[in-house]
C-alpha cells in the first residue's frame, strides 16, 4: 500500500524463528459462517473471490458509516 516507500510502524518486525511453536485447530464453522463462502469462491475461481471481497468492503463501509448493524455483515 505504500510501495515503493515503506511506512514506519511502532512495532518490531515479526520473527517467526523466535516463536516457540504455533498451534492450529479446526475452524469452527458455526462461529465463522461466512468462511464457507470464501472457500466456495476460491473453488469457483475467476472473479468470485474478488466479488466476495468487494461485497465485504461495502458491508464494512456501511457498518462504519452507521448504516448496517454489525451482525448483519455476516447475514
Amino acid at each position: 500500500m505504500a510501495h515503493p516507500r515503506r511506512l514506519s510502524t511502532p512495532t518490531e518486525p515479526l520473527d517467526l524463528a523466535s516463536i516457540a511453536s504455533l498451534t492450529f485447530t479446526e475452524v469452527d464453522h458455526a462461529k465463522y459462517p461466512c468462511l464457507e463462502l470464501a472457500y466456495e469462491a476460491g473453488r469457483r475461481g475467476g472473479t468470485y473471490p474478488t466479488v466476495l471481497n468487494a461485497a465485504n468492503e461495502i458491508a464494512v463501509a456501511r457498518f462504519l458509516a452507521g448504516g448496517l448493524a454489525y451482525m448483519a455483515i455476516r447475514a
